[in-house]
């Protein structure tokens, strides 16, 4: 999930923000969606449990190690390990684990973990205190409350108003977020399930695509809570008229493990953008296996194996995005892109041709399925979309001439890039 100012860009115009609700007016009309339910999770209690697909074994794993569930059948379930090569499905018998509940996963502490890989010299000892610290006040605040819309509006009196703790969309480890009272959507959303963890509180975190927030299930009437607005509260009908309707990926619910498997998933990205991607390919692969079905992530890791030219991996990352999330464009032109330089120009061009489909004023992806028909010398067609391409972008006329003055043998040479200017 991109909750970052920026996202690793591939060699195709990617472009990840934040999606922030604006004004909860009552605009928009309550569009049904069905809320996905959370990945369960669990953690490894034989001192070596064997990973299995097909009868085969394709990973063995210790005991302590945790992971998100992908599917579940009886006395066995489905996770993904990663090999330090590939990302593997595989089997793992219910006898070797335990399922693990939120109250198992300690949100500060595995933060606070993270920003210790991060910053070395991060004291977490104190950074904990000031959580417990935060915790115990928001605690006496919420004294008395009964009802979930009340300690709600305790916890938000004391984050957001006494301690000021805002929005900022650049993003920021818990370390960071405690220091500068700025964090973005997730690290918010994070910080206030964990200094509400003793209100007995019937929270969740959500994602929705590029956006993290949390609902309350209220048994008496459920209610969301934007932590990157300032705590606000909102209706079930606002988000349902925000994030529902066609076409629209619905929102995730999420347990704490996915919600730290977001959380690494965004500090890889950071290192990434950073230049440090052998480092970020580390932490991608464990958000992936804590974290199965975040698209965002496997879009991102996708794109910063493309800059390190492992095209294999970065294709089957890109279309582990896709799956996730099928309207994601950016992670589909970016398959396509590992597609073409792995030579299956093809298979680049079907999905080129299913981005226009989908979007047919997407003039980059015209440009780009040009440029794959003209590398299989399919130049009449490689013209038809350069001049679509150029109608919608004129930008893009430069880039298309040159890419007609250049001959397939140049092509076979692999001078061809499939790219846009920014």
């Amino acid at each position: 999930m991109g909750y970052g100012a920026r996202t690793l860009a591939a060699l195709v115009l990617l472009t990840t923000g934040i999606a922030v609700a604006q004004d909860p007016g009552g605009k928009a009309g309550a569009r049904d969606f069905t809320l996905l339910p959370p990945c369960p999770g669990i953690e490894v209690t034989a001192e070596r449990a064997k990973v299995t697909l097909a009868r085969t074994t394709v990973a063995k794993v210790a005991k302590g190690r945790r992971f998100g569930v992908r599917e579940r059948k009886t006395g066995a379930f489905q996770i993904q390990v990663f090999s330090g090569k590939t990302l593997r499905y595989g089997w793992i018998a219910s006898t070797d684990v335990r399922e693990l509940a939120d109250a198992d996963v300690d949100l500060a502490a595995e933060a606070l973990a993270i920003a210790k890989e991060l910053t070395p010299t991060a004291d977490v000892a104190a950074l904990q205190a000031q959580v417990d610290a935060l915790t115990a006040q928001v605690t006496r605040a919420a004294e008395g409350a009964n009802a979930p819309l009340a300690k709600a509006r305790a916890v938000q009196r004391v984050l957001f108003r006494q301690e000021r703790f805002a929005y900022q969309k650049a993003a920021h480890p818990l370390d960071g977020v405690l220091e500068h009272k700025r964090g973005n959507c997730l690290s918010l959303s994070l910080l206030y399930l964990a200094v509400s963890r003793d209100l007995d509180l019937p929270l969740r975190g959500v994602s929705v695509p590029k956006h993290a927030f949390l609902r309350c299930e209220d048994a008496a009437k459920p209610f969301w809570i934007e932590p990157s607005m300032g705590g606000i509260l909102v209706s079930d009908s606002y988000v349902r008229g925000r994030y529902g309707g066609e076409g629209k990926t619905p929102p995730k619910l999420l347990s704490h493990l996915e919600l730290i498997g977001l959380v690494l998933s965004q500090t890889a990205n950071d290192l990434a953008l950073k230049g440090d991607r052998e480092r970020a390919c580390q932490l991608f692969a464990r958000a992936a296996e804590l974290a199965p079905r975040n698209g965002e992530n496997y879009n991102n890791w996708g794109s910063c194996l493309l800059t390190l030219d492992r095209n294999p991996q970065a294709a089957a990352m890109l279309a582990r995005a896709v799956e996730c999330d099928p309207s994601n464009l950016g992670a589909r032109s970016s398959w396509a892109v590992a597609l073409s330089k792995m030579g299956q120009t093809r298979s680049a061009a079907a999905q080129f041709a299913r981005i226009t489909e989908i979007d047919p004023k997407h003039g980059d992806a015209w440009f780009n399925w040009g440029t794959t028909l003209l590398r299989m010398g399919r130049t009449g067609e490689a013209r038809e979309k350069f001049a679509r391409a150029v109608a919608l972008k004129p930008q893009l006329k430069p880039y298309v001439d040159d890419m007609l003055r250049q001959s397939p043998g140049q092509f076979d040479k692999g001078t061809w890039k499939p790219s846009v200017p920014r």
